[in-house]
Parts: structure tokens; sequence; C-alpha cells
């Protein structure tokens, strides 16, 4: 993937609020779908909401959540 700024690899595309809902959403079509190609790709998910399925015990959530956290 390529930042908004044209790095492939930097804060914004790893640890912001957008690329958080998007790593779960990616994790979650990972994990529970058959193929990538069934994700609905105009779902979407907020950073809050990301944090919230964490709250309530989702490790997907959990996960992505560590990840951008030690970004």
């Amino acid at each position: 993937m390529e930042c908004a700024c044209g790095n492939a690899d930097c804060l914004e595309l790893n640890a912001s609020g957008p690329a958080i809902g998007e790593r779960y959403l990616w994790a979650k079509a990972v994990h529970e779908l058959p193929s990538m190609l069934q994700m609905d790709t105009k779902e979407t998910i907020s950073c809050k909401e990301v944090f919230e399925k964490a709250k309530a015990g989702d490790v997907r959530a959990k996960e992505v959540i560590e990840r951008a956290g030690t970004y």
C-alpha cells in the first residue's frame, strides 16, 4: 500500500484512524471469508468502532490496535 504522501511505510499509513479501520476490515476478510473477492469493498468501520470491538473482546481488533500502537 502507498500512503497519500507517496511513501510506502509511514505513520499515517500504519497507525492513523482510517488505517486502523481498513486493517481491521482486511483482517476480518482474511480470517472469515473464503475469498478476498467476496469482501464488500464499500464496507467501512471507524477507528472508534475498532476500539469498541477490542474492548468487547474482539481478538482481531485487539491485534490491529496493538500493531498500530507498536509502529
